[in-house]
């Protein structure tokens, strides 16, 4: 995204893009509502009616547990050597398939994940991980913040289903030349056209305004 924003400068100099943290749920709603022009956030499954998206990144997901919690010594865990500790999870009102996605699998590993804590914020949930709130999953992808007291510990029994996908996502009825450039520039500076996430041409309408992502 800061190669895209500066590229984009370079190119459209007139244009102001200010970017702002939003959950998904938050920003899908703003998409459809035309307060913002471009959205980027972990999401699976068919995109909501009225927007479009492609997928930038795919990965899996790891344990972020306290450092000095005997687990954290391992190389590689199980789900289910996590079923003893509190988790902390995303708020399910703010996203609400990323939860029930974790929790089903975690009911399929043959427990339920005892959250004690929501926190819908990367950098907040490993805070909290370092305070030895709890133990939570993450993604690799996602660029894991180095903070002290947390340790990331690979699961080696991941149900194929359980990973992220961060997602660009726009109102094709709101596509100016100007949101339809930085679209471009994003879809080329991840690779994204070639893995399969190439998005259709989208015609211009209206001017950009701001973008969010997670």
């Amino acid at each position: 995204m800061p190669r895209a924003v500066t590229e984009f400068r370079r190119r459209w100099p007139g244009i102001e893009v200010i970017l702002e943290e939003h959950p998904t749920n938050d920003q899908i709603e703003m998409l459809l509502n035309g307060l913002i022009d471009i959205g980027v956030f972990i999401y699976q499954g068919d995109p909501p009616r009225g927007l479009s998206m492609y997928t930038i990144s795919r990965a899996a997901f790891t344990a972020a547990v306290p450092s000095r919690w005997p687990i954290a010594q391992r190389n590689h865990i199980k789900l289910t050597d996590l079923a003893r500790y509190p988790w902390i999870m995303h708020d399910p009102a703010k996203n609400e398939r990323m939860y029930s996605t974790i929790v089903s699998a975690c009911r399929s590993a043959g427990f339920v994940p005892k959250v004690t804590l929501h926190a819908n914020q990367a950098y907040s949930t490993i805070r909290l991980v370092a305070g030895g709130s709890g133990v939570c999953l993450t993604s690799i992808g996602a660029g894991l913040p180095k903070v002290d007291g947390v340790t990331y510990v690979r699961i080696s029994d991941l149900p194929q289903n359980l990973y992220t996908e961060t997602r660009v996502a726009w109102a094709p009825q709101a596509v100016s030349p100007q949101i339809n450039s930085f679209l471009s520039l994003i879809e080329r500076l991840s690779g994204a056209g070639t893995g399969g996430g190439r998005r259709k041409a989208v015609p211009p309408a209206q001017a950009a305004r701001r973008t969010a992502s997670r």
